[in-house]
């Protein structure tokens, strides 16, 4: 799920706000482990 966020935010696809938001916390969350 991580990986396709990922892809979308490097392709720059157009994301919603709940996307972009849930991408972020998940790219936080992943940091922090």
């Amino acid at each position: 799920m991580m990986k396709e966020i990922l892809e979308k935010l490097s392709h720059r696809e157009n994301l919603t706000p709940q996307e972009m938001k849930t991408a972020m916390e998940l790219i936080m969350e992943g940091e922090a482990t």
